[in-house]
């Protein structure tokens, strides 16, 4: 009985809230992501209403500007990760993620690596 509460309870790996939601409680996306097998490219993904929100991220204009190696972008996404660990609640943005790595091995790593500062919904390939 207890292994069924606790999964009724789970959050499916999302124990963090949402940064940002719509008055109706929709995620609000921050960020399209496309992985490639050595860069990542991050193109804006929220609404109008979080323009402010967004620009006041730590190095969100650096991360917008051009496509990043998977090094670079860790580094790049470190405070946007920390400051969603500073509110209280503590949250996490959500990103939409193109995968185009075709190697399986090396497209899991970079979806890890993505999953490891981020929620993610992922398009199908």
């Amino acid at each position: 009985m207890a292994f069924l509460k606790n999964r009724l309870d789970a959050n499916g790996g999302r124990d963090w809230p949402p940064c940002w939601a719509d008055q109706n409680g929709k995620v609000q996306f921050l960020l399209n992501v496309e992985l490639r097998s050595d860069t990542v490219t991050l193109t804006k993904a929220w609404p109008p209403e979080r323009e402010a929100d967004a620009r006041a991220l730590p190095d969100i204009d650096s991360l917008l500007a051009t496509p990043l190696s998977h090094a670079d972008f860790q580094s790049r996404v470190q405070g946007i990760f920390d400051w969603s660990k500073r509110q209280n609640p503590q949250c996490r943005h959500y990103v939409y993620l193109r995968n185009f790595i075709p190697d399986a091995v090396q497209s899991d790593r970079a979806r890890l690596m993505v999953e490891g500062y981020f929620y993610k919904s992922e398009a199908r390939r």
